[in-house]
């Protein structure tokens, strides 16, 4: 059977039957993973892990904070948190951690190996790695000096599947028992835009502009009434595995995001419209979630450089001078960005069960001050302009809404802005409005009134966001320019290809043994 999200919640298809279904209780569910005997459906919504039969019925919470569920053949759970890839027993009970202490923080499990012996996992800068389940030891997979590439699946027919650049779908020989690659990876298909398989050998794909899942993005402006005009028409980037986040300037002149060449994500700044690129960073680390100061002096921004993916770095927007070590923490770093005229840096961090703000002042705090640290999912941090006030995004009401709270005094108030779902708040440069994307992808600005307090006094949706544009409910994928009429937004540069289609295999493994011998 098949299982994909519709309408804002899951739906099956059984291969026996001529109709789908919505699974009841799977309402902003994503990531479906299906357990080995067909009978439940893992899930990620609302930054839970949650467990509902096929048939429906009664949801269960099987990991309080997590992602990217994936069954194990013994019917174990799976799930890649903040803290690490954790494991819940099929009878339930409490998460065990699985990955070892000094891993990459942002390792994400992507298929669990026979006998849940091992575990295939990647790195956010796209590494591809064996990881023993039981000591927790970590290979890294290769072909030479050449890294796989991305989405690494199993399959049962003695072979590694992999996205290649360009939308080709690899695959080569690899021993699930010593965990290791037996011979070169060989092409299997071309056009591919994203791919499943199952463990019975049903490759279910879509093909098309390939454009689509390798990155290739470009930037448009968008007006308050969802016009679009392309920003440089002769520039697209790869924005790399995953949604980096990006930020303009104060002045609207220049644009700070992550670039990915040759499998190294690094920050860039672009001079708007379509002046050149400048690279600011050059570590062999993974770089991201850029914000500017408000100046527009320097940028801010995390990094995987060793030991951990947990400390945050500013440079110099012009690229002269070294990196500056601004904070470390003990928690991965999701992004941070300036409050006050630089006085305080907010950030979001993701321990092991929660995701939380803190904040800290430069060269006054050593450890973090904790603003929302709570048993709910607190992300997205934005501070106003004038540095009074911290909008934010929170689950505690079941789904995802925008707050703001005084700042740094958080616990001085709490203000609902958002009324039908809510992620990614942006303040207008005034700090009159605070424009938000609603659970219909509605682009809302919320009319506020700080004289007397904080109030919102009118909501209006300016625009549908279209598809193949970037939301995110873990970074902010959009700006607004200084006079408030216009929109940075990044879509697909592929969205204006070929269109999509899906196919289905049925007996894939048959495919890859006569293809890729082992």
């Amino acid at each position: 059977m098949l299982v994909y999200r519709r309408r804002n919640e899951l739906w099956v298809r059984r291969w026996s039957d001529l109709e789908a279904f919505p699974v009841r209780g799977t309402n902003g569910g994503n990531e479906p993973a299906v357990s080995y005997d067909n009978t439940e459906i893992a899930f990620s919504v609302n930054g839970e892990i949650r467990v509902v039969a096929v048939d429906g019925g009664p949801v269960r919470t099987a990991v309080t904070r997590g992602f990217a569920p994936h069954w194990g053949p013994d019917g174990d759970l799976y799930a890649t948190t903040g803290g690490g890839i954790v494991r819940v027993p099929a009878t339930g009970g409490v998460p065990e951690l699985v990955t070892p202490d000094g891993y990459d923080l942002y390792t994400v499990l992507y298929d669990v190996l026979p006998g849940e012996k091992g575990a295939i996992v990647a790195t956010v800068d796209g590494e591809v790695i064996a990881m023993d389940l039981a000591t927790g030891e970590m290979a890294l997979l290769t072909l030479g000096a050449t890294p796989l590439g991305a989405f690494p699946s199993y399959a049962e027919s003695g072979h590694l599947v992999y996205m290649a650049e360009g939308g080709t779908l690899m695959a080569a020989p690899f021993d699930a028992g010593a965990m290791e690659l037996l011979g070169p990876a060989v092409p299997v298909l071309e056009g591919v835009v994203g791919y499943s398989l199952s463990d019975t050998g049903k490759l279910f794909y879509s093909e098309g502009d390939a454009r689509r899942l390798v990155g290739t993005t470009e930037f448009v402006w968008m007006t308050r009434t969802g016009q679009a005009t392309v920003i440089d028409s002769t520039w697209t980037f790869d924005r790399g595995p995953i949604n980096p986040g990006w930020s303009l300037s104060p002045d609207g002149e220049r644009l700070a995001y992550r670039q990915s060449v040759a499998n190294n994500e690094d920050i860039w700044i672009k001079e708007l419209p379509d002046g050149p690129n400048n690279r600011i960073t050059v570590d062999e680390a993974g770089d991201w979630s850029p914000r500017w100061s408000p100046d527009g002096e320097r940028i801010l921004y995390t990094s995987d450089q060793p030991p951990r993916s947990n400390a945050l770095w500013s440079r110099r927007a012009d690229g002269s001078g070294v990196a500056e070590l601004e904070f470390r923490h003990t928690s991965f770093i999701v992004d941070g960005a300036w409050c006050l005229d630089e006085d305080w840096i907010v950030l979001r961090v993701f321990p092991l069960g929660n995701r939380d703000i803190v904040a800290f002042r430069p060269g006054v705090d050593s450890v973090a001050v904790p603003l929302l640290v709570e048993e709910y999912d607190e992300k997205q941090p934005a501070c106003s302009p004038d540095g009074r006030w911290l909008a934010y995004v929170s689950n505690e009401t079941g789904s995802e809404e925008v707050f703001v709270r005084p700042f740094p005094d958080v616990d001085d108030g709490k203000f609902s802005v958002s009324t039908n779902g809510g992620i990614m708040p942006v303040w207008s440069d005034d700090g009159r409005e605070l424009f938000f994307v609603d659970d219909d992808r509605g682009l809302v600005a919320a009319q506020i009134d700080t004289d007397s307090g904080f109030q919102v006094t009118e909501r209006e949706i300016l625009f549908t966001v279209p598809g193949g544009f970037r939301t995110s409910s873990s970074n902010i994928l959009f700006d607004v320019s200084p006079d408030g009429q216009r929109f940075l937004m990044a879509r697909n540069a592929g969205g204006r290809g070929t269109p999509i289609q899906t196919v289905l295999i049925n007996n894939f493994f048959q495919v890859l043994k006569e293809r890729v011998p082992n």
